[in-house]
């Protein structure tokens, strides 16, 4: 279980993958202050190794990152041009 916003959600249902041999993930084992999670799964050809998952920022953080950015690009742009030479 991984908790997040004050719920419970199953890592199985939070994972995705491009990687179709992984049939179960058994649980976390660990994680770390990027909240990168380390724990066991099951391939599908049963052989059981361990995994990686790295969690990847929602679309609507990505936007609202890029926008900051553009931002403060424009402003520190117009205090360039603004500058007496």
């Amino acid at each position: 279980m991984v908790y997040r916003d004050g719920e419970g959600h199953d890592l199985q249902d939070l994972v995705v993958t491009n990687e179709p041999q992984w049939q179960m993930l058994f649980g976390g084992n660990a994680i770390n202050d990027k909240g990168q999670i380390v724990g066991m799964g099951r391939l599908t050809d049963g052989s059981v190794h361990a995994f990686l998952a790295t969690p990847v920022p929602e679309p609507s953080t990505q936007a609202l990152l890029l926008c900051g950015t553009g931002f403060l690009g424009m402003v520190l742009y117009r205090r360039q041009s603004r500058r007496p030479a």
